[in-house]
């Protein structure tokens, strides 16, 4: 990053907005990073309850009850991080593609909304999942729970489907652009 920057001030004497999401992806994984170490002894507290089925002392109550804020913080600067790489690339490729046709111009276009919308629901998944913090996360743990408790019967066949829709979008994801070039061709 710091060679990067380096550069394009030597050879750009500016940035462009692929430089900023890189400064920023930069930027949210060293924030997450440090939050995550300063409180990785919390995080293996956590583990060590679930797993070994401790009981923590009052000291230790404290910094448990705010592991939920902390995923709610750490959790959207991580999607940050992945998706503003994903965005400067975007903007790189929307260079590209500025003077190819129309159809091309549309898919980039649809590319960029799907990348916002999966953009908007990983960062809040955790919100989403739970969106209590302090006491009242311990509700959260039973709902996780009782929901996966009531998707065991049958598990193989909806992870194949699954699996097969993910690969098709996969497919309709590359080979639509070739096919609108070769046809407009």
């Amino acid at each position: 990053m710091i060679f990067r920057v380096g550069v394009r001030i030597q050879t750009r004497k500016s940035f462009s907005l692929d430089d900023y999401c890189v400064i920023v992806a930069t930027s949210a994984m060293c924030a997450a990073t440090g939050m995550l170490l300063w409180n990785i002894d919390t995080f293996y507290l956590v583990e060590a309850i679930f797993k070994l089925y401790l009981i923590p002392t009052k000291a230790e109550i404290r910094p448990l009850l705010n592991v939920m804020k902390l995923l709610h913080i750490i959790i959207p600067l991580l999607c940050l991080t992945v998706f503003a790489i994903k965005f400067a690339f975007l903007s790189f490729f929307h260079l590209l593609t500025a003077r190819c046709s129309r159809q091309i111009v549309w898919y980039f276009r649809i590319v960029v909304a799907f990348v916002v919308l999966s953009w908007l629901s990983s960062s809040l998944s955790m919100v989403i999942l739970c969106p209590h913090t302090g006491l009242e996360s311990r509700k959260c743990r039973e709902n996780i729970k009782n929901a996966a408790d009531s998707h065991k019967s049958d598990v193989s066949q909806p992870s194949r489907q699954t699996t097969m829709h993910a690969f098709a979008l996969l497919l309709l994801a590359v080979y639509s652009p070739l096919w609108i070039s070769f046809r407009i061709s």
